[in-house]
C-alpha cells in the first residue's frame, strides 16, 4: 500500500512507496528539503512527526539531538512510513511553487475546434516567459484587468509556448473579449502559473483522469507529457460532455489508445440525440467512473471540470475507497 504524507503548514502533499525513505520519495516527486548525510547522523532533515507510524529499518537515527523527543522529530533521510503521515517543516518547496510573473503573449495561430471550442497558440513576446509544469493553468486578462483561469492544454518547452482551449459562445462576455483583443491587437497578457494538479514523478500507482468539457485540456497536457517520459504507466481518461460535438478532440484519445497499451479511453455524452450515430457511453461520469472501478483504493484521480462534478465525482471516489490525498482538483483548492 503506498502512503501520503502532507506537509505543514503549506499542506504539501506527495507520496511514498512501500520499504521507501520520506527523504527519497519527496526528492524524487520533485520537492526540495534540507538534507545532508542521508544516513542519520547528521541529522539536517530532522522534522517534526505530528500524525502517523514511522520506523527506521535501515539505519540508527543517531543524529536527532538530545533534546529532541524521539516520539516527535524523526530524520526524514531514514523513517519509512508506516501508515500515512504529517509532518511540520518549514521551508520546503513543492515542483508547483515556480515563480508567478505576468507576461505578453503574441498570437501563432487560431483554429476552431468545435463550434464552441477555440484552440490558441501563443508565443512570448519576449524571452521573461512563464515557466510551468505539465498540469497548471494561468490567468488570461481583458483589456479591462478582468481575469480567468485557463488549464494549458501542452508540456512544458524550452520556446514558452502555449496552448489554449477557450469556450466560446456568444453570450460569453469574457470569451468575446480574449478573442476580440486577438483579433485586433494579436497580443494578450497572462499570469502564472498556478495549479498543485501536477504530473507526478516516479509513481507506479495506475492514474484515472476525469474531464468534463474543455477541462480535456489539464488531462491533456499531463498525459501528453507521461507518454514522453513514462508511457508504461497504467492510464484511464474519462472525458464527458453534453453532445459528441463537445469531445472536440476525441480523435486524439483515440490515437493514443490505439498506439499505447497502458492507455484506455472511455468517453460519455449526457444528452444523446437520437439522430446521431453515437454508439458510446451515455451516463454521468461519476457513475460510469465508479462502475468500472468499484474499488479505488491505490489510485492516483485527476478530475477538471464544473464544480458540481469535481464536488460528485469526489464523493462517489470517497465511497469506493479512494483516500482525499489521492484526488487532484485545483477547483478544490479554490473552493
Amino acid at each position: 500500500m503506498m502512503f501520503s504524507a502532507c506537509i505543514q503548514p503549506d499542506n504539501l502533499v506527495f507520496f511514498i512507496e512501500p520499504g521507501e525513505s520520506i527523504l527519497d520519495a519527496a526528492l524524487k516527486q520533485g520537492f526540495d528539503f534540507s538534507y545532508g548525510c542521508q544516513q542519520g547522523v547528521c541529522g539536517t532533515c530532522a522534522a517534526k512527526l505530528t500524525q502517523g507510524k514511522i520506523s527506521y529499518p535501515h539505519i540508527d537515527p543517531i543524529g536527532l539531538e538530545e533534546d529532541e523527543d524521539h516520539n516527535d522529530f524523526i530524520l526524514l533521510c531514514g523513517a519509512v512510513p508506516e501508515s500515512d503521515i504529517e509532518l511540520h517543516h518549514a521551508g520546503v518547496s513543492a515542483p508547483w511553487q515556480l515563480p508567478i510573473k505576468k507576461a505578453s503573449y503574441q498570437l501563432i495561430s487560431m483554429h476552431n475546434l468545435s463550434p464552441k471550442v477555440v484552440q490558441l497558440f501563443l508565443k512570448p513576446a519576449t524571452m521573461d516567459f512563464i515557466h510551468f509544469q505539465a498540469g497548471q493553468y494561468v490567468e488570461l486578462f481583458t483589456e479591462d484587468g478582468e481575469h480567468r483561469p485557463f488549464s494549458i492544454a501542452n508540456t512544458p518547452n524550452a520556446e514558452g509556448n502555449v496552448e489554449l482551449h477557450v469556450h466560446h459562445t456568444a453570450d460569453n462576455i469574457f470569451s468575446t473579449k480574449i478573442l476580440s483583443l486577438l483579433a485586433e491587437q494579436k497580443t494578450l497578457l497572462l499570469e502564472g502559473p498556478f495549479g498543485r494538479c501536477i504530473y507526478r514523478k516516479g509513481l507506479s500507482l495506475p492514474l484515472v483522469f476525469v474531464a468534463g468539457g474543455t477541462g480535456f485540456t489539464h488531462s491533456k497536457a499531463i498525459i501528453e507529457h507521461m507518454i514522453e517520459s513514462a508511457p508504461n504507466t497504467p492510464i484511464h481518461l474519462f472525458w464527458g460532455a453534453k453532445t459528441p460535438d463537445d469531445l472536440y478532440m476525441n480523435e486524439l484519445p483515440l490515437r493514443w489508445q490505439k498506439e499505447l497499451p497502458s492507455f484506455r479511453y472511455t468517453p460519455t455524452i449526457s444528452r444523446p440525440d437520437n439522430s446521431l450515430i453515437w454508439q458510446g457511453k451515455t451516463t454521468t461520469l461519476p457513475k460510469l467512473v465508479t462502475e468500472l472501478y468499484p474499488d479505488l483504493t491505490d489510485t492516483l484521480f485527476y478530475v477538471s471540470g464544473s464544480a458540481p462534478l469535481v464536488q460528485e465525482m469526489l464523493r462517489h471516489a470517497q465511497e469506493h475507497g479512494l483516500k482525499r490525498a489521492f484526488f487532484f482538483s485545483d477547483l478544490l483548492d479554490l473552493m
